[in-house]
């Protein structure tokens, strides 16, 4: 439970950071939509934040929370900046108005979730296989939480595989990260966000396009 300090805290940082997005806001905007290098920028910002999460004292599923916002705010960043022109414009149509009536809203609903959810349903299932595969090749420790068994801490065979040493490149790549396992989950849930973001305003979009929706 939060205590009163916590709650007036709350709303001290909450309009201190609005007043800072109200000043900056139709820039972020502009760099999004037209700015050069925005994914790799926003990746990185994404993979600092991440690195930069305070860790709580007691266990808690806010860093969790906090890597699907990051995954979602970078799927719909990234989506975006490759359609805004297309899809995004205020010239887009409106819900229920002449140009998209209830029957093709209906039709956008059937085809979009189905979509959207398998898409988050792939991209788990091949980040949950691709990734360990990734961070061992580069010699990478890593550990899962709850998303691949063989890694669990309390599994020795995925124990084992993180106590092997990294070979010559291994070494002369990663010698500044330091040597401990990295939870694989929060890569996975991150991949799993942001495919689904992404899907939201680039995949549906251009599969409502190609399906006259």
């Amino acid at each position: 439970m939060h205590s009163l300090t916590d709650v007036v805290a709350g709303i001290g940082f909450g309009v201190v950071i609005l007043a800072f997005w109200l000043a900056v806001h139709d820039r972020v905007d502009a760099f999004v939509v037209s700015g050069e290098n925005v994914a790799t920028f926003w990746a990185g910002l994404s993979l600092l934040l991440c690195f930069a999460y305070p860790k709580p004292e007691f266990p808690t599923p806010s860093f969790e929370y906090h890597t699907a916002f990051n995954g979602v705010a970078f799927g719909i960043v990234y989506g975006i900046q490759q359609t805004y022109f297309h899809f995004h414009t205020p010239d887009a149509p409106v819900v229920f108005s002449a140009e998209l009536p209830l029957l093709t809203f209906a039709g956008r609903v059937l085809v979009g979730i189905p979509t959207i959810l398998a898409v988050k349903f792939c991209s788990k299932a091949l980040s949950k296989w691709l990734l360990p595969v990734v961070c061992s090749t580069l010699g990478i420790p890593t550990v899962s939480s709850c998303y691949v068994p063989a890694l669990r801490a309390d599994s020795g065979s995925g124990s084992g595989k993180n106590r092997q040493g990294p070979g010559h490149l291994q070494r002369l790549l990663f010698s500044h990260f330091p040597r401990k396992a990295y939870d694989v989950d929060t890569g996975i849930r991150f991949v799993q966000y942001a495919s689904l973001a992404w899907s939201v305003v680039d995949l549906v979009p251009a599969m409502f396009a190609h399906l006259n929706l």
